[in-house]
């Protein structure tokens, strides 16, 4: 055995039957020269390993082998591990040559422009104040207790209309009494017994269509202008369109305090306002129009 164990032209340097036989052998009887000479060898062999297949390396071992060299003159937080040189904002935000930024810069400031003039007008794009001379002025329900009222009289004063439908709702009570009883008590006082009452069931622009539909065909209209508060007016305009093509629409604007379009963001309430009625225009464009129960026949 203790030639087997001997280093040689036989022995595990040299040969795989050497390394075999130097294997049998038991690490006790082997001579410390054996045994530094096996430390060694798999150090050198572990080496060589790491350097050849570097995707393996694992710990502080790999980091140590990839670290980032740190420049001189410089000092870094973590000796051991240098981290990548930091970036400006400007190589953050473009990632582009310098020869390019300028070009990147004045793209994101028309964006910009564009964005914020947009905003300006997203009001102004809500409101539409068209009327077109018809058969009856009808103005909607909840319109009738803002300035919408008196603007209709005026409209139809000026030959826009020859009779004014005002849509009252029966379903809700206010201190035990309609908003229809307390809208005839109005127009008894105020002497405006030309004005018809319509009778409205359902809330919202969607389902006020039906109840108008009923009131003008007994009346036998044709054609309409929708009164209705600032906002509402693009919207309410394509729902009866929509809704009711058998019909010609128009749409008249009744001026409230608390809407100006133009300027809507200097107050928190018109900006509420637009935010809303823009929620409800996104909604209608998006999934309303688009039911199959939309036209009414």
């Amino acid at each position: 055995m203790g030639s087997a164990c001997k280093r040689g032209p036989g022995g595990p340097r040299y040969s795989r039957a050497g390394a075999r036989r130097y294997k049998s052998c038991s690490i006790n009887t082997a001579s410390p020269d054996h045994a530094d000479f096996l430390t060694r060898r798999n150090r050198v062999n572990r080496s060589q390993y790491h350097r050849n297949h570097p995707s393996r390396r694992s710990g502080i071992t790999a980091l140590k082998l990839h670290r980032t060299p740190v420049p001189a003159g410089t000092r870094s937080t973590n000796k051991r591990l240098a981290g990548p040189p930091s970036r400006s904002i400007s190589d953050i935000l473009f990632l582009v040559p310098s020869k390019r930024r300028p070009v990147r810069f004045a793209v994101v400031v028309i964006l910009a422009a564009l964005a914020l003039f947009l905003l300006s007008r997203a009001g102004s794009f809500l409101v539409v104040d068209d009327p077109q001379p018809s058969d009856a002025m009808v103005i909607l329900e909840g319109s009738g207790d803002t300035p919408g009222y008196g603007r209709a009289a005026s409209l139809v004063q000026q030959g826009y209309a020859k009779v004014v439908i005002l849509d009252a709702n029966v379903s809700k009570t206010l201190y035990g009494r309609s908003e229809a009883e307390l809208a005839a008590e109005f127009l008894k006082r105020t002497g405006q017994y030309d004005t018809q009452i319509c009778p409205v069931l359902s809330t919202g622009v969607f389902n006020e269509a039906n109840d108008v539909k009923q009131c003008l065909h007994r009346i036998g209209a044709r054609s309409a202008v929708l009164m209705t508060s600032d906002f509402e007016t693009r919207r309410t305009l394509d729902i009866f369109q929509k809704r009711l093509p058998q019909y010609r629409w128009s749409v008249a604007a009744a001026s409230t305090p608390y809407h100006f379009a133009e300027a809507y963001w200097k107050h928190r309430g018109w900006a509420k306002t637009v935010v809303v009625e823009w929620e409800e225009y996104l909604w209608w464009k998006l999934y309303e129009q688009w039911r199959k129960d939309v036209v009414l026949h």
